[in-house]
């Protein structure tokens, strides 16, 4: 073989060994790139559970700023004994915030679900009467509307 051949072939070897870094340069970022999805995807279920429970922390404390406010407003406007109707008492909050301020609840609820946890909170105050009511007036036959 001629020089120039033998040194254009040396080349065309050089050129394919760099081709072949190249194709494993590639894999190797492929393959870094899926083990940085691999850690990502590790960390997202621990990231899912402290953002719920920062979520719940935050909805709790919100809840305890709305009670004390709540509070110090109906303070000024219920005293002990007075006679107070929480009318859709859902599961309870306001009539805890009226029995705290010593008011006699009457807590009037539609909803089955929230009955039984009414019942389960307050079942056994004797300061708070729970009254079943009947569902809303859109589930009772047309009769019940006024022309």
């Amino acid at each position: 073989m001629a020089p120039e051949e033998q040194g254009l072939e040396a080349r065309v070897r050089e050129m394919v060994a760099m081709a072949g870094d190249l194709s494993t340069d590639d894999d190797r970022k492929q393959q870094q790139g899926s083990q940085l999805d691999n850690y990502l995807h590790s960390l997202k279920l621990p990231l899912l559970r402290v953002h719920s429970k920062a979520r719940l922390f935050l909805k709790r404390l919100s809840r305890i700023i709305f009670h004390r406010k709540a509070l110090n407003f109906n303070s000024a406007l219920i005293k002990d004994g007075d006679l107070v109707f929480d009318v859709g008492a859902n599961m309870g909050d306001m009539t805890a915030l009226y029995v705290k301020l010593g008011a006699l609840v009457v807590s009037i609820e539609p909803q089955e679900t929230c009955l039984g946890a009414l019942r389960k909170r307050f079942g056994n105050n004797p300061k708070v009467t729970i009254v079943p009511t009947p569902r809303p007036l859109e589930d009772h036959p047309k009769s019940w509307t006024c022309d």
